[in-house]
This record gives structure tokens, sequence and C-alpha cells, in this order.
């Protein structure tokens, strides 16, 4: 049996659009739960949908919460926002300024750009432009007969819910017809004919709608006629409703101006338009809307970005509209349709022509985007706790992955693996029969963010990522028994941070200014490797000790005999992944001979790397740690180049850097230069990290280091500068360290500081650049020696590392805002920062001159003992409790190797 819906209203109309394209019923409507299902069910039969073929971009999101509509239409403001339960169709706008669509309207037809200011429909209104007729004028005797050469629209502007034929007119824009009259010192006969007698005055013929010219060639329409009849709702929205006789003749606001513009026009009744309007012209323009266009000229822009190495977002807002604005089924959003699919092809297609011109940047950062659209798509539409996987072969497709990456990995990329790639992606989409999920959009997110990071591995090593023995500088090793030892001092970033880390470092340029310190007088960071005989395999073992007497706290030890021990390498959380890492940069072991679960015994390997033909040699290599987890002061980093150097030493492997006399330029990027390999390894490690750690603590004393931008393999430039006594002194007694008691998590930070330089938002950009200048206004300040100086620099630093990790990251500690705040206001210090990355370790401090450790400790007692003084944040005390105190001294030896006889 057929169906069949009565609407006789403008406002039955718009119910019948919104509900029938809803998904839900809506308690906060007066239209009943009865005749929104039969809307709804009336709706999915005929193919309602909230967007279709529309394009929309630059306006609020609408979240899937306001239930608008747009159809066939193209909405490109430059900002702007529709309202909840409003009806846009056939609309092509294309302006500088904003519009703003109250809640409960319609707008239809509205075309070519807008003069003046901003485009705005107030909640409850109902606006139609149609086509005239050239001879318009000639359908109606009491017109003008004169034919238009410009084209014509008449403006059709009324409530929603005005009565079109009740008799007699009562009501005008939904408020009383002879308060609208008197308000503006109108009178029937500027709205009827005297030919219409009183009794038949009704809005049907009521001459209320101007007629508008277009102007030049981009069909310029003004619009400012509507500003009297906002000003007038407005007033009574407000309770502002004016009791006096008339307008105030010398009132020359926008409001009367727009009034005399509405009377000085040509008006219309809708009885007269039925005869005047052009219906072939607007059906015309409504087959003629370009949506289509609008989104390949969208996609075509974001091809130009990527493949231009443009620092431009890549603007998907259309995409996330449509998402946002469609049906989500038990929660899930469907992110097969066309207009996410072809974004996504889009961005295949510049993956695919990046890598076969070589442009691996490009290709990484296509990924990075990939990853983004998708995520930002189902947290526009929301998202199912579906497992989402169950279609599939969990195991195969994680070996899939894993295949895939390894292709990316490998000296050469074949076009076979960007299109596994693309191919893997698809059928996590796919996988829940297309709708979203959460466990299937981070596994998808993830595994292209990995994807990714092997383009990063790339363009920071180039074709290789990690040595080979033919690629060996090979010396004699070390008499078995004896031990290797490298030790190096922990690093401050003065400056720049996050410049330096892939894929930012070499896509826009990096700069950071760092200094070489110990830390309570110590060389924090230390590594042993020795040759043992009557041994086999290879012990490693790591150790956190105690900085204040150097007690052993923890430790991990693995034995590896087989490849299969290796496999583990790229897991940070495995024990001992970075002495592994260290061994498989050096060429122990090559990288694609380690396969999970190899029992293939590791000590042929292990022989051919000690250059020795016994068959009872064991290598034993330990790390140490003074510093606690998650210092923030490039322990890490550092400890890879204690641990590379000493391994390097043991087994005869000579590398540039190992603890050579200083001097003002430091080579960094020759393939056999120490702090290269740390880089490689932290890539190997996955933990991505950049290169100012290395240099920080393996280069002595104040440095800058610097990365151009487009120039790979990456390159990077290390200018030590020396410092004059007088001022070493000055800095040994400001410097100040406080360790936080709380942990940094690095690499979260880092995925999300990735993610949002992935987008390139104009305030990301503007945040590395600042980051850049700080690092050589640091430099500047120890030039001058204007230690103050240097103090706002560190805390200018400090403010732009949160925004770009993001405010609601947990970058910033509670307590380390309080101490800041504390000391700042108090002016025991000019400055500081938490190193690294943030989110905890260790703060560093610049102390006002006259100031020491021991009158900042004071302070900080006294405010802990007075509760009164103790301000409380977020339900707690300010946690100055937690922060141990600690000297810090300028170190101008960076990396030392020693031999220790056995």
């Amino acid at each position: 049996p057929g169906s069949f819906v009565h609407l006789g209203t403008t406002k039955e109309l718009m119910e019948f659009i919104t509900f029938g394209a809803a998904d839900r019923i809506d308690s906060r409507t007066d239209l009943n739960e009865r005749m929104q299902q039969r809307y709804q069910h009336f709706g999915r039969s005929i193919g309602l949908t909230r967007r279709a073929n529309s394009f929309v971009s630059r306006l609020t999101p609408d979240c899937g919460n306001h239930g608008n509509i747009v159809l066939n239409s193209v909405l490109m403001p430059k900002c702007g926002s529709i309202g909840r339960r409003s009806v846009l169709e056939h609309c092509h706008i294309e302006c500088d300024s904003g519009i703003n669509i109250g809640d409960g309207c319609i707008v239809s037809g509205v075309r070519g750009s807008v003069k003046g200011g901003s485009f705005r429909v107030p909640s409850g209104m109902c606006l139609q432009l149609l086509p005239l007729r050239q001879s318009w004028k000639q359908s109606d005797p009491s017109l003008n007969d004169t034919t238009e050469v410009t084209p014509s629209f008449v403006c059709i502007y009324l409530r929603v819910e005005d009565g079109i034929k009740d008799l007699p007119a009562n009501t005008l824009f939904g408020l009383n017809l002879q308060y609208v009259l008197q308000r503006y010192g109108l009178n029937e006969a500027d709205l009827w004919d005297e030919s219409i007698p009183s009794s038949k005055r009704m809005l049907w013929n009521a001459k209320i709608n101007p007629v508008l010219s277009a102007n030049g060639d981009g069909m310029e329409l003004d619009y400012s006629f509507l500003d009297w009849i906002d000003c007038i709702l407005k007033d009574c929205h407000s309770g502002g409703v004016r009791t006096d006789s008339g307008p105030d003749l010398n009132d020359t606001s926008p409001a009367m101006l727009g009034l005399k513009q509405w009377k000085d026009a040509t008006r219309l009744s809708i009885s007269q338009i039925r005869k005047c309007a052009d219906s072939e012209a607007e059906a015309r323009y409504r087959s003629s809307i370009p949506s289509k266009m609008f989104e390949e000229r969208r996609l075509s822009e974001v091809t130009e970005i990527l493949m231009n190495r443009k620092h431009e977002s890549c603007n998907f807002d259309y995409v996330f509209d449509f998402v946002s604005s469609s049906f989500f089924s038990k929660g899930a959003a469907y992110i097969c349709w066309d207009v996410v699919r072809n974004a996504l092809q889009a961005l295949d297609t510049v993956a695919s022509q990046a890598l076969t011109k070589g442009h691996f940047d490009i290709v990484g950062r296509s990924f990075l985007t990939m990853a983004s659209l998708i995520s930002d798509t189902v947290s526009k539409g929301g998202s199912s706790d579906a497992d989402g996987m169950e279609n599939v072969d969990k195991r195969k497709i994680k070996e899939s992955m894993k295949e895939s990456i390894a292709g990316l990995q490998a000296p050469q990329i074949s076009q076979d693996a960007i299109n596994f790639i693309i191919s893997i992606r698809n059928l996590l989409l796919a996988s829940h029969g297309g709708s979203s999920n959460i466990k299937m959009t981070v596994e998808c997110c993830d595994f292209l963010e990995r994807a990714a990071s092997a383009m990063t591995e790339r363009c920071v090593s180039g074709n290789t990522n990690a040595k080979k023995p033919s690629m060996l500088v090979r010396t004699s090793p070390i008499p078995i028994g004896a031990t290797a030892t490298a030790s190096a001092p922990a690093r401050i970033d003065l400056a720049g941070g996050w410049s330096d880390t892939p894929p930012i470092s070499f896509e826009h340029g990096g700069a950071v200014a760092c200094l070489a310190v110990l830390v309570d007088g110590k060389r924090p960071l230390r590594a042993q490797c020795r040759m043992v005989k009557g041994s086999s395999g290879i012990k490693l073992r790591t150790e956190s000790r105690s900085l204040s007497d150097e007690t052993l706290l923890a430790s991990t030890e693995v034995t590896m005999h087989t490849l299969g021990d290796l496999a583990d390498y790229c897991n940070p959380m495995a024990d001992c992944a970075l002495l592994k890492c260290a061994l498989i940069q050096l060429g122990m072991v090559p990288l694609d001979s380690i396969v999970e679960d190899d029992t293939s015994s590791i000590q042929l390997h292990l022989n051919t790397f000690c250059q020795t033909d016994l068959d009872d040699v064991g290598l034993e290599i330990t790390s140490q740690s003074f510093l606690p987890t998650g210092s923030g002061m490039g322990s890490s980093s550092i400890l890879g180049g204690c641990i590379i150097s000493a391994i390097a030493k043991c087994v005869g492997i000579e590398l540039t850097g190992m603890g050579d006399t200083p001097t003002e330029q430091v080579e960094i990027n020759d393939s056999n230069s120490l702090i290269h390999a740390v880089l490689m390894v932290e890539q190997l490690l996955t933990t991505g990290g950049g290169w100012q750690d290395n240099i920080g603590g393996l280069v002595g004393g104040l440095k800058l280091g610097s990365s151009d931008a487009h120039v790979l393999p990456l390159q990077t430039k290390v200018q030590r500068f020396e410092l004059p006594p007088q001022l070493i002194d000055e800095l040994n007694q400001r410097l100040i360290l406080a360790f936080s008691g709380k942990p940094r998590l690095a690499k979260n930070i880092l995925q999300n500081v990735l993610r949002r330089w992935a987008r390139r938002s104009s305030d990301i950009m503007s945040t590395v650049d600042g980051l850049v200048k700080g690092a050589l206004e640091a430099i500047t300040c120890f030039k001058a020696g204007d230690l103050d100086s240097l103090g706002l620099v560190m805390s200018r630093y400090w403010q732009l590392k949160i925004a770009m990790a993001g405010t609601q990251s947990g970058v910033e500690p509670a307590s380390v805002r309080s101490l800041l705040g504390l000391l700042s206001s108090t002016g025991y210090i000019v400055g500081g920062t938490l190193c690294g990355a943030g989110g905890g370790g260790f703060l560093a401090m610049l102390a006002s001159k006259g100031k020491t450790l021991s009158d900042i400790e004071a302070i900080v007692e006294r405010c802990n003992a007075d509760e009164l003084a103790c301000r409380v944040l977020d339900g707690n005390t300010m946690g100055l409790d937690s922060f141990s105190w600690h000297m810090c001294t300028i170190s101008e030896d960076g990396l030392v190797v020693e031999v220790l006889a056995a």
C-alpha cells in the first residue's frame, strides 16, 4: 500500500524534512512521537537524508546534535553556523563574511555573493530567493512593463509560522501586524493596493517581498534590507518593545537604512510572484549547483598542499560535516560513503605519485593525513563498541601489517608496497560491514602511523636502516676480559625542542639550544661492554641506580642465544630493547634476518662481530642510569650513545664523535657518526626521538643544533659555543634542577605532537616558528651574557611546549604549574621549563641573581608548612612536597670513553 503525508503549511514542510531525515525520536520538540515516527518512516522510504548533493565547508560542525538539513547546496562562507532543525536547500553561497542561520529556519535558493556584512537569518524565519523572468513587469498591469537587462530576484521573507492566507492578516514576521506598522511608521497602504478591500487583505497579497537586482558578474546581491526586520525581532525577543508612535527620522542605523531600502524597492506579493517567477531558470540553476566540482576542487587543493610540501592544513571539513550530519547505526558512523572514500583515494594517489618520485617525506605525510582523516571522521560521527574484526582472520591481518611495514623498510620500495598498505587499510575499514568502531579505528590509525614512521626512518637514514658488516670501519678490539666504559652528562634543552623531532626537523627545519650538565656533580649515564672467555651468547643488563649513593634500585637481564631473542627490539617496553637496537645498528645481525621464534644460534654472528675465532666467547653489555625513569633530560638517547660507544670500543668499530676532542663544528651526518647511529637506534626502537637529546649530552657545553627543511636524508649541524669562565660560574650558581616526582610519558606526548603537526593548523605552525626563533634568541642571550633574558626565553619555551602538545595533553602537571607560579611571583626565579617533552621529569629553572638553591628550597618548605600559603588546586594542595632538589653544573666534556684492564 502507498503512503501519504499532507503538508499544508511551511511549518509542516520543515517538520517533515527535519524529522523525516532523523534517526531517533526527539523529546525536545512539541511534535508528538507518533507523527515523528510517521515522518521518519516516510522519509526513509524516499531516501531523505540530512545531506544530499551538498558541499558544506567552514561552518561550525553539526556533530549530529542539531539535525539541520542541507540539500543540493554549496556553502563556503568565511565562517558561520546552521541552527537546530533548520533546512537549507538549493543554495550556493560563497562569501568572505559569515553566515549564521538560526534554529528552525528554511532558507531556499540563496545564491551569488553577499554584499556587505554577514548573512544572517534569525531563528524561526523562512527566506526564499526566486529568479524573475526578464519580462516580469509585463505580467502585472500595476508594474512598469519595461524589460529588465540585469537578472532580478524576489526575496520572500516571512516567519515559518506566519499564516499566509489568514484573514484578516494579523501577523507579519511572527509579530503583531499593527505593532510592526507602528514601530516603523508604516501603514497598510505600504503593504496592500487600495483595490484590495480590508476584508481580503492577507500576507498572500501583501507587497512585502522586495525585488533584488544582481550587481556585476559575480551575482552580488544586497540583503541589507533584512536589517530592519532583524532589529524589530531582536527588540521583541529581548523584551525591549518600543511603544512610541513611530521611528526616529534622524536615525541612521543599519536598521533604518534597511527599512528605507525595503520601502524604496519594488515589492511583490506572493500571488504576483506566481506569475513573475522564472521556473525554468530556477530549474536550470538547481540542476547546475556544482557540489561535486567543489569536492574535486578541494581534493585538488589537498593534493597540491601535499605534493608541494606546503605548510597548510588539508581541509576535510566538508567530509566531517557530511559524516556528523548522517545516520548513525547503533552508534556507528559509516565510513564507506563516497565522500570519505574519495578523500582517501586522493591521498592514495598522492602517496603513489610521491613514492614514484622518491619523495618519502610526502608519502609519510600522506599516511599521517589518512590517519587523521579516519580518526576525525569517526570522532565527528560517533563510534560503536563492537570489536570490528570478527569478519577477518586477526592473525593473518597482523602478519600482513608486519609484512607491509617491512616492505616500506626494504632498500628499494616497490609500488606494490603502497598498494599493500592501502589494501590492509581498506580491509580494516570494511571489517565491520563498513561501520566505524573504536577498536577498528585505533587499529587502522595505528597501522597508518607505523607506515608513516617507516617513511620517517627512511628520511632520517636514507635507504638503509642499520649497518651491514661491509659498511663498518673496523679497528682492533680491546683484549678479552677488559671493559670498555662510556659515560656522559645529561642535557637541559633551553629552547627549540620539538623542532628537532622527525618529521618536523626535515619538513619545517629545526633549531635547539641545549646545555650538557652534571647532576649533583655526577655524569649520570653510563655503559660498559666486555668480551668474556668461557662463555657464549650475549648477556644484556640494565640498571637503575640512586643518584645520591649509587645503590642499585632495579635491574633487568636478558641472555640471548638465538636470533629470535632479538625479535622484540622494536618494542620500547621489552627488556633491554635499547641494547638490542644498538647491536642491530652496529651490524651484528642484518635487520632482515631477525624473525620471531627463529631458533638459529646467534654465536656465529657474535664471533664475526667480536672479530674472534674462539668458540667460547660471550659478550656482556650493561647500561646504568642514575636519573629517575622519565627524567626528561635525554637519558634514553644519551644512554643509547653510551651503549653504542662502549660496544663499538669493545669489538673494534670506529665511530666519529666517541669522546673526540671538542671542536666548534661537530660533524654528525657521516654514516659513521655516533650521533647519527643514536638517531637510527631511536628509529629502530620506534620511540621516534629527535637529535637534540643526542647532541645535548654527547657533545659538551653549550650547543646550537639545527637541521634544514626538505634536505633528505636528514642533515643536522651542531655548533659549540665556548663560554667565558665567569659566565659558567654564574650559570653553575643560578641553574636549579627539581625533580617533579612524576616521570614524563614522552612517547604518548610525542604521538600527540606528531598528530597535531600532521594537521598543520596555523596555531601549530606559529608555535614551531616560535620554537626555532627561541633557540636563536637563547644563543644571543649567552653571547651577551644576559642570563635574565635567558630566563624569559626559557619561560616562553615552556609555554610553546604546552601549546605544541595541547593544553589537555597532561604536559603540565599541576604541581609544576604551582611551583613555577610561586617562584616567579615571589621573584626567586627569572624563568624555567620542564626538560624534554614535559608531563613530568626534571624542572630546570634559572634563579634570580643573588638567589641560591638553598633560598629556593627554603621558600618552598615554608609554603609547604604554611597551610594558608598553600593554594588549593583541583581539590588538592599545590603538591610542592613531591619535588626533590638537585645541583646543576655545566659539563664542558661530553661523552668520555675509557678502557679498564681486566
